[in-house]
């Protein structure tokens, strides 16, 4: 394998005016598991969402083991112990019994080796957990080196280090500075971390937690309660705000309505009034389409039958049913925007639309399925795609490819079109065609599901449908990689098809 460079330094040379590139990752190194997780994904996911596993007595053996090569001041063995021990617990989970095993002991382990070896890993380590654990062995001191702050303010520019960095920054004199300096060039899970330790001691923070706090490359939820009450969000809604705080207010509203992740707007108290009090500002600015969507949202839920707060529903309706709001709407379907408001106003967009996907398909790609169930629409969608797409060069055999990376955009905009064919038997089936022959798996998940969804809407099997489709498959399935997918393909070759309810599985 070679030997790794230090995670430290390939952020140092990745760092462009004191930041990294929105699009910067670490590097990945063969051990790791094949599935690809965001920088800090893991580590937030343990957070929010699966709770912290108890470390067990092999493991506490094996942390005991790195802090002792630690104490005996041995970054090598310590580096290679930590990492181990990471593979099984990762730092995050154990940070705790780490620091308490470590401050019951100081009597017998020399504080000078393990500081200075906190920082060798930081520095030196190409194992991210070592990189961590070194970040919370040097947590336990408390340093007013300029030199060792700076390395923590940098490591902490990547996502998968930020929230160690800043229970590091938590113990300096200007501990709420520092963060809010950092939480502006972060925008991943480390900004959502480091706004849970940022507070809105001045002004301008409490500002910028309210324009910006749920702006983040995750999801606008995990942050929108946090918020809510550190930006003061119910108070300013009763004084004298500006168009751009509107706007924000009415995002972070959104964002509470989504639940999926973490709680929100059931957590606020006198919701309802709260809401209405945003939506009775709403006639004070001139909204752009993005407000509008908003407002459309949140009628949505309000009107739902386990939320129903016919006040809040009813105003939504009087604003999205305003002129303003048709001329907005009017103006930007013609760039592709605002479609579900269009939709609700009875707006036609689909001439609109299909122009967008012409002129600029890579971004409009995705719009093919609010046009193609339009009456006309199908083969003028078709025709786009196979225009677009080099659907010969990408025949390729069967892989695990995720396709997350800028190499597999065609396949991408593959998929979205097999995926909507779903509803039309028998039409793009050289599209359909190529989307078995991926070597992105999801393709071929999308396109057996498409095959499946026409043999239960002609109730025949896939033999009698089509017998391209069918030799297509019979050759896929000898190269198949994935057993799962290798099982429906059998199933369709053998003539099954889903029920309609899609229950009891496959029926003959």
């Amino acid at each position: 394998m070679g030997i790794q460079k230090s995670l430290y330094k390939c952020i140092l040379q990745n760092m462009k005016d004191g930041r990294l590139e929105s699009s910067f990752s670490l590097p990945r190194i063969e051990e790791e598991n094949e599935i690809s997780f965001a920088d800090g994904a893991i580590d937030g996911i343990t957070l929010y969402h699966t709770g912290m596993p108890k470390i067990d007595a092999a493991g506490t053996k094996l942390m005991i083991k790195a802090v002792m090569h630690a104490a005996d001041g041995n970054t090598a063995e310590a580096d290679s112990a930590f990492a181990e021990l990471g593979k099984s617990f990762r730092a995050i989970s154990i940070l705790d019994e780490l620091q308490n095993y470590i401050l019951k002991h100081t009597d017998k382990l020399p504080a000078t080796n393990i500081y200075q070896v906190a920082l060798d890993l930081i520095l030196s380590s190409a194992d991210r957990e070592s990189v961590k654990f070194g970040l919370c062995l040097l947590e336990l001191f408390r340093s007013d080196l300029e030199s060792v702050k700076e390395v923590v303010r940098r490591i902490g520019l990547s996502d998968e280090f930020t929230i160690f960095s800043v229970w590091n920054m938590l113990k300096w004199d200007d501990a709420n500075m520092e963060i809010f300096d950092l939480i502006r060039k972060v925008h991943g899970w480390g900004r959502i971390h480091a706004l849970e330790r940022l507070e809105p001691e001045t002004p301008e923070i409490s500002e910028w937690i309210l324009l910006n706090g749920i702006d983040n490359y995750v999801m606008p939820s995990y942050s929108a309660l946090t918020v809510w009450r550190k930006a003061a969000v119910e108070n300013r809604l009763y004084g004298k705000i500006s168009r751009e705080e509107f706007s924000a207010i009415g995002r972070i509203i959104g964002a509470l309505l989504d639940e999926g992740p973490v709680p929100g707007i059931s957590e606020i108290e006198n919701a309802e009034k709260s809401i209405l009090a945003y939506l009775s500002l709403a006639d004070g600015f001139s909204l752009d389409i993005e407000d509008y969507k908003n407002i459309l949202d949140l009628k949505n839920w309000a009107a739902d039958e386990d939320v129903d707060l016919p006040a809040v529903s009813d105003r939504c309706a009087e604003i999205i049913a305003s002129d303003k709001c048709r001329e907005t709407v009017l103006r930007s379907v013609k760039t592709g925007n605002g479609i579900r408001i269009a939709e609700a106003l009875g707006i036609d967009f689909a001439d609109d639309l299909l122009e967008c996907m012409k002129t600029d398909f890579d971004r409009h790609y995705h719009s093919c399925g609010n046009v193609i169930h339009r009456e006309g629409y199908l083969d003028r969608v078709i025709d786009l795609f196979h225009n677009k797409l080099p659907l010969d060069q990408m025949r390729r055999d069967p892989a695990a490819e995720l396709g997350l990376s800028a190499e597999y955009i065609h396949y991408n905009q593959l998929e979205t079109l097999v995926y909507a064919l779903g509803e039309h038997p028998c039409c793009g089936e050289d599209l359909v065609a190529a989307g078995l022959w991926s070597p992105v798996v999801r393709n071929r998940h999308t396109a057996l599901r498409t095959l499946e969804s026409w043999c239960r809407l002609l109730k025949r099997p896939l033999q009698e449908i089509s017998k391209t489709l069918y030799q297509e498959l019979s050759e896929l399935i000898e190269k198949e990689v994935d057993d799962e997918l290798k099982e429906k393909e059998q199933k369709l070759l053998d003539g099954y098809i889903l029920s309609e309810t899609g229950e009891g599985g496959f029926v003959k």
